[in-house]
């Protein structure tokens, strides 16, 4: 299910889980769950979670998808 962060949010119910030194910066304020990466929304009984993808698809090895070459 794509869970939309609704506009009149307050900033404050908005957390964002980016990964560590990604090859691009993520949008991680104001955005309301837009940026590059096309990131996961939860949500939550206070709010909402933001999951940003790595540029490298470091989560891919993580998730057992990808091997290292």
């Amino acid at each position: 299910m794509v869970v939309t962060i609704p506009d009149n949010t307050p900033d404050e119910l908005i957390w964002h889980v980016s990964p560590i030194d990604d090859l691009r910066e993520h949008v991680t304020s104001g955005a309301k769950g837009q940026c590059w990466c096309h990131p996961r929304v939860e949500e939550e009984d206070s709010g909402y979670v933001v999951i940003h993808n790595s540029m490298d698809g470091r989560e891919q090895y993580e998730a057992g998808e990808r091997r290292p070459s």
